[in-house]
């Protein structure tokens, strides 16, 4: 009681028992996956700096394995992927693919990972 500064007292009725349980039952039990829609991908990217910030619309994927460029996915790329399409990143973070961005939403078709033109 002394961490929480409290005054042990017969008029004080504070109960460490009780301040636990009550603290328990606050704590979620569950975490929700949330959706990120493009006005708060435009604000993350903005806040974190994020390379080319203006361009948070998928276009398609590049994989680098696939071409003799002898190129590699940038850092930069995987971060900016990671923050606005975490759901895409799981899925490529491991692979020599970038995400190509888009500031114009008419050339972004994606809705599903499945839906990305891979080139």
């Amino acid at each position: 009681m002394e961490i929480l500064e409290i005054k042990n007292g017969k008029t004080n009725s504070f109960s460490t028992k009780k301040f636990f349980e009550e603290l328990n039952n606050t704590i979620p039990s569950r975490v929700e996956k949330y959706q990120i829609n493009n006005n708060l991908r435009y604000i993350i990217s903005q806040a974190n700096e994020l390379d080319e910030a203006n361009l948070i619309y998928v276009k398609c994927l590049r994989d680098w394995s696939k071409t003799k460029s002898g190129k590699y996915v940038s850092e930069k790329n995987r971060e900016k992927t990671k923050y606005l399409y975490p759901d895409i990143f799981e899925v490529i973070k491991d692979k020599n693919i970038s995400v190509v961005y888009t500031a114009d939403e008419k050339y972004s078709h994606y809705i599903n990972i499945k839906d990305v033109e891979v080139m």
